[in-house]
C-alpha cells in the first residue's frame, strides 16, 4: 500500500505517534542572524515537521516567514518553499542566510560547499499574497500566526522579542481587539484551505 502522506519508514512512523516531542535542538550555524527575530523556531524541528507531512520536492508555505525557519527546514528535507512576510527586515536576514550558507550532509553549514538554500521569500501582505496563489498547489501550510493583539504589551514587557511591526494595519498581531483579530484569522484560513492540495 502506498503512503500518500510521505516517505517515512515504519519506525519512523511510530516515533511520530508520541504524545510528546522533543524540541530542544541546540542553536545550528544560522542561529546568531535568525535570533535578532526573537521568536524563531530550529531549522532541524521544521524539517522533521515537514518530513512528515509532505514528501520531496512538494511545495510547503509559510504565510507567515519571519526570517525563514520553515523555508530552512524545507531546504533540509529538499522541498520546494516559500515564505510570505510583512517586515522587510526579516526578509533580508533570510536572503543573508541563503547567500551565506548551503545545506550539506549533517544539515546547514557556512559557505556554498553544499546545496543551495532555494526558498523563496515574498514581501507583502499573506492575505493578499495567498489570493494569487493557484487552488492546491500547497502540499503543507507550516506556520505559526501573529501573537494576537490581547499578548502584545506583555510581549515586549517579558520577552525580547522584536517581531512587531507598531503601526503595520497589515500586521494581524495589531488588530484593535481580538473578535477583529479572529476575522482576519478566519480570512486567513480560508484561503489557506484553498491553496493546500486535497
Amino acid at each position: 500500500m502506498e503512503n500518500p502522506l510521505n516517505h517515512l519508514t515504519g519506525s519512523q512512523w511510530l516515533y511520530w505517534t508520541n504524545s510528546l516531542y522533543p524540541t530542544n535542538f541546540p542553536p545550528d550555524v544560522t542561529h546568531q542572524l535568525r535570533k535578532r527575530h526573537g521568536a524563531i523556531k530550529p531549522p532541524e524541528l521544521m524539517a522533521e515537521i515537514i518530513a512528515f507531512f509532505t514528501k520531496e520536492g512538494e511545495l510547503v508555505l509559510d504565510p507567515f516567514a519571519g526570517v525563514g525557519s520553515t523555508l530552512l527546514g524545507a531546504a533540509l528535507e529538499q522541498r520546494r518553499a516559500v515564505g510570505i512576510e510583512l517586515n522587510a527586515d526579516w526578509i533580508r536576514i533570510f536572503r543573508e542566510i541563503s547567500a551565506t550558507f548551503s545545506v550539506g550532509e549533517q544539515g546547514i553549514i557556512r559557505g556554498k560547499a553544499g546545496r543551495e538554500i532555494k526558498g523563496f521569500m515574498i514581501h507583502g501582505d499573506c492575505l493578499e499574497e495567498l489570493k494569487k496563489i493557484p487552488s492546491a498547489q500547497v502540499a503543507a501550510i507550516i506556520t505559526d500566526p501573529p501573537y494576537g493583539c490581547d499578548h502584545r504589551v506583555t510581549f515586549t514587557q517579558e520577552t525580547n522579542f522584536s517581531m512587531y511591526n507598531p503601526g503595520e494595519t497589515q500586521d494581524l498581531g495589531n488588530a484593535p481587539d481580538f473578535p477583529a483579530y479572529l476575522a482576519k484569522m478566519g480570512v486567513f484560513a480560508r484561503e489557506a484551505f484553498r491553496v493546500l492540495q486535497p
